[in-house]
């Protein structure tokens, strides 16, 4: 996933495009398993929003940590992105796993959006990493 993310180049972060990766597994290169996304991208605040999307048949296999890992890495220490923020349904406790696990800390506010996991309205957590 790290070479396909530096295909993508910082231009289109300059643009706040919204960016989706394809998620593949070393063993299964031809199969998408998940994405990636990367959008909402504030130049002033140097700050941008992460999520991803794991198919079903593959939770529970760290696959997740990983790629939040490797968004991590490339957005703090290729893109220079200071601030990284993603927002997690309360009941998703898998993901706020795999967020913790990467350094992000649960904020004591949560928001509320619409047309969320096919909910019309719903209350998310949201979850900061700063780099140090």
């Amino acid at each position: 996933m790290l070479a396909a993310i530096r295909n993508l180049g910082g231009r289109d972060f300059d643009k706040k495009k919204l960016i989706i990766a394809g998620i593949y597994l070393c063993e299964e290169p031809d199969k998408l398993i998940g994405l990636a996304e990367m959008f909402d991208y504030k130049k002033r605040m140097n700050q941008i929003t992460i999520g991803y999307r794991i198919n079903e048949s593959y939770w529970h296999r760290g696959i997740a940590t990983d790629t939040v890992k490797l968004m991590v890495e490339y957005l703090s220490n290729e893109m220079g992105i200071q601030t990284l923020k993603a927002f997690v349904m309360p009941e998703n406790i898998f993901s706020e796993k795999a967020l913790i696990k990467n350094g992000f800390i649960k904020e004591s506010d949560s928001v509320q959006e619409k047309n969320w996991g096919g909910k019309e309205t719903v209350d998310l957590n949201v979850f900061t990493y700063a780099v140090q």
